[in-house]
């Protein structure tokens, strides 16, 4: 029989709302046939090599990514017990099998987890299988050969001898390991859903417990080795080894403003416009300028524009852009990206009509920046002054804002300039927001 090459399922979680682009990305880099399913939040794919496990720090859609160890199904987080629960998780770890998980681990660190308690010990009995003592080593020497010999009444004596010395060293040596040279970990649990009868921290308590067991890891609550990662959704509940310790939502970021847009929303927007190479782009409310840093890295055979009223904007954008190309600078095979900032207002925009080809930006929602009032005036009069730059037929823009009335509104009022192709909605900030995309229409004037 042909030898299975092991897959390794990545977890990863998104913004909400925008996870069919995030699987798409999956698709475009690791291959059309990659296999995924999206969930809420979150997206699952199967990876067939450690190769394209290290080149998962390339997706640009994913906030943080986790290699699954298991998807469990109908566990009993309902019972009256908190006990059996407890006891169910503090024995789970030594019943999952974890070696793809810790591949996947080790290849995209480029190190080797280490551990006081796990060996490869085993020993053949009369019919040629191999004999590994239960619990090997959460017992005493002692304990152990109670156990073992008269498990095994038909081995020889020198047999049973071997088996004792090798329990012997596998003791001393947990005892001689340095603590310095121990693997740290943590367990993280999120929970959601109703009636369950025991707390995220118990559940993150007791799953450790279990590893402590089974790895003799050390359990470290800051910047450790590893993390483990329990979610449970219900009765559901997916266990997985983290491979990204902190969020990437703000990279390409080191100057924020008020309403500073996640990079992982930036780069979803870009796609759903769909840049082509020599089409011109711009955000036009930009603030610190993440959509164009953005669409400059993942689209850089198009021309790229970015501008703002306010006086800390145009500068914000610029820093950003300059700290951008620093850090490719130290990257080797990685260009420059090039984005033209300017200060204008949205509503009279100094460039000529019919010469934009995708406008993509983060409209104010009224909140932390103006007021809602506000925008039933600007959002019309944004429009208007969009629809003159746009090309017509092609031109079209995805533009991101939490007030649906006043963009309501605005669409009326610009009717023959814009038509709404389709309306999505994603989480920012736990704001439940839309996102339009307009294409334009063939009007002239």
């Amino acid at each position: 029989m042909a030898n299975c090459r092991p897959t390794y399922t990545v977890c990863a979680t998104v913004v909400t709302g925008l996870e069919p682009g995030a699987l798409e990305e999956c698709r475009e880099m690791f291959g059309p046939n990659t296999r995924g399913k999206k969930a809420r939040g979150k997206i699952f794919f199967e990876l067939d090599s450690l190769e394209n496990v290290q080149q998962l720090s390339r997706l640009c859609s994913v906030d943080k990514y986790s290699v699954v160890v298991a998807d469990l199904k109908q566990l009993l987080m309902d019972v009256s017990s908190k006990d059996v629960v407890l006891e169910m998780f503090e024995s789970l770890p030594r019943k999952l099998i974890w070696t793809s998980a810790l591949d996947a681990w080790e290849a995209y660190y480029g190190k080797t987890w280490t551990s006081s308690k796990t060996h490869n010990y085993s020993l053949p009995n009369n019919n040629g299988e191999q004999l590994v003592p239960d619990d090997l080593h959460t017992h005493t020497l002692s304990e152990i050969q109670a156990v073992a010999v008269p498990s095994i009444p038909h081995f020889k004596q020198a047999e049973v001898k071997k088996l004792s010395d090798l329990c012997a060293s596998v003791l001393e040596h947990d005892r001689t390991t340095s603590e310095d040279d121990r693997t740290t970990f943590r367990v993280t649990c999120t929970r959601s859903g109703t009636n369950h009868c025991v707390s995220s921290m118990d559940v993150a308590k007791h799953f450790g417990s279990g590893i402590v067991v089974m790895f003799g890891w050390k359990v470290k609550l800051v910047d450790p080795d590893i993390e483990v990662l329990v979610s449970i959704v219900d009765n559901d509940c997916v266990i997985s080894v983290a491979l990204t310790q902190d969020s990437r939502h703000i990279r390409n970021i080191t100057h924020f403003g008020p309403t500073t847009l996640r990079s992982t929303i930036a780069y979803g927007l870009v796609r759903l416009a769909k840049p082509e190479p020599g089409e011109v782009v711009i955000d036009p409310m930009c603030g610190g300028g993440s959509i164009s840093i953005e669409a400059a890295i993942g689209w850089p055979l198009c021309c790229h524009l970015a501008g703002d009223m306010h006086e800390l904007a145009t500068p914000r954008t610029l820093a950003n852009v300059e700290d951008v190309n620093k850090q490719r600078a130290t990257e080797c095979g990685s260009p420059s990206i090039s984005v033209g900032v300017i200060q204008w207002d949205v509503t009279q925009l100094p460039l000529k009509a019919h010469s934009i080809d995708v406008v993509i930006t983060d409209l104010p929602f009224g909140k932390k920046v103006g007021k809602k009032v506000d925008n039933w005036k600007l959002y019309p009069n944004a429009l208007l002054e969009l629809g003159r730059i746009c090309r017509p037929s092609t031109g079209r823009a995805v533009l991101l804002t939490h007030d649906t009335k006043a963009m309501t509104q605005a669409l009326k009022a610009n009717f023959h300039l814009w038509r709404k192709k389709w309306i999505s909605w994603v989480n920012v900030g736990g704001l439940k927001t839309a996102v339009y995309e307009l294409v334009r229409t063939k009007a002239i004037e």
